[in-house]
């Protein structure tokens, strides 16, 4: 809040608290927010922050069928911090149409995402442009992330509108570096809908500042949706390039867990300067009761999918636990490594110096305790690190 009088004037933060149930809010001045907030329209954020003002939403809780955060600043770029916000998304209750985003963010000049508990969205994270000096998605929770269509009577139609992810950068360039880290995705198989769990699209940091995806732990990654296989990945650097858009560049993937997915661990499918390290991936391909789900993927994967004449300096290692599914005649098969020869004649890609042990095949039978092993593994070093993951503000 400022007052100006002549030549002098005056600035005081402001809080706005909502104590009670209340519809959506319009943020746009500075200050810090907190409150409950509920949209019953799926064209009506629950929260919408137009303003380059600093912003920060702490210690509330938001509903509603469509997109919960939508922020954009008005000139320079917003400056928005969401900290300790539970956000459900509901149905939207219209045939073909799709739940929203927890925050779907343009026009961004900073932006930190941290203890945020997500249930139920297309999007974790969404945010396409923009130059920000500081990017930061940190300990937050996502469960159960949906990107199938209603019904319009509270089911899902076999059709995907837009291909959710728990974060995705789109265009995006970040010369200071950003950082995606302590975050816990975890799906259902066969009860949950999403795609790529954290997609680096057309995206950079720079050399000495990338974009460091570390100590995250992605489970059950997968869709009932599949049009013949699932394509999802639960760490992947994507894009083109074309159309003016630069390749993505100088990302780093460090020390994340894969756990029982239906789709790929980590994956280069484009850009350049991309080194992924000492990932766990952990995935058995095979339900409790014994039987496979969707599935097509590889542990690691580098293919120039796009057959960008930018693809080189990429390398995946130390990657250690293994991948497997359904081979010939549904036996069960080791899916480790799979790297698209022409690619790797190219300079710098490499997917050399990895560790697949298989804790999932034991004598050729199916362990599923490997799983439950790399579940208590990440229970035991986020407390160890003295890490607090989701919505603290109820607690």
């Amino acid at each position: 809040m400022s007052v100006t009088c002549g030549s002098t004037s005056s600035t005081a933060n402001v809080v706005v608290t909502a104590q009670q149930p209340a519809g959506p809010i319009e943020i746009t001045s500075g200050g810090t927010y907190s409150g409950n907030w509920n949209s019953t329209d799926p064209s009506t954020p629950a929260v919408k922050i137009r303003t380059d003002q600093p912003v920060i939403l702490q210690d509330s809780t938001l509903s509603g069928p469509g997109t919960l955060i939508d922020l954009s600043g008005v000139s320079t770029g917003a400056n928005v911090t969401i900290e300790n916000v539970t956000g459900t998304a509901l149905d939207p209750g219209i045939a073909g149409s799709q739940r929203g985003a927890f925050v779907n963010a343009r026009t961004v000049a900073s932006l930190v995402v941290k203890n945020c508990t997500i249930i139920g969205a297309s999007f974790g994270v969404q945010l396409a442009g923009g130059t920000p000096s500081t990017l930061e998605i940190l300990n937050n929770k996502a469960s159960n992330l949906e990107d199938r269509a209603s019904d319009g009577q509270g089911g899902f139609l076999a059709s995907r509108p837009s291909l959710g992810h728990f974060v995705i950068f789109n265009n995006v360039s970040a010369p200071a570096g950003a950082e995606i880290a302590w975050n816990q995705d975890v799906q259902t198989i066969g009860q949950s809908s999403t795609e790529d769990v954290i997609n680096i699209y057309n995206s950079q940091g720079s050399q000495g500042h990338p974009i460091t995806v570390h100590d995250n732990y992605m489970e059950g990654s997968s869709s009932p949706v599949i049009n013949g296989h699932y394509t999802g990945t639960a760490l992947i650097t994507d894009g083109s390039g074309t159309n003016g858009a630069e390749p993505t560049a100088f990302v780093h993937f460090e020390n994340n867990e894969v756990v029982a997915t239906a789709g790929t661990g980590v994956g280069i499918a484009a850009g350049h300067d991309i080194t992924a390290d000492a990932n766990r991936i952990v995935s058995c391909g095979m339900t409790s009761s014994g039987n496979w789900y969707a599935w097509g993927a590889n542990g690691i994967v580098i293919w120039n999918y796009y057959n960008s004449t930018q693809f080189y300096n990429n390398t995946i290692t130390g990657t250690v636990g293994g991948m497997v599914g359904p081979g010939t005649n549904d036996a069960p098969t080791v899916f480790d490594v799979w790297a698209n020869p022409p690619d790797m004649l190219d300079p710098g890609n490499s997917v050399g110096g990895n560790d697949f042990t298989n804790p999932c095949l034991t004598g050729g039978v199916i362990n599923l305790q490997a799983e439950d092993a790399e579940r208590a593994y990440w229970a035991a070093k986020i407390s160890a690190a003295n890490e607090l993951i989701g919505d603290q503000h109820s607690n």
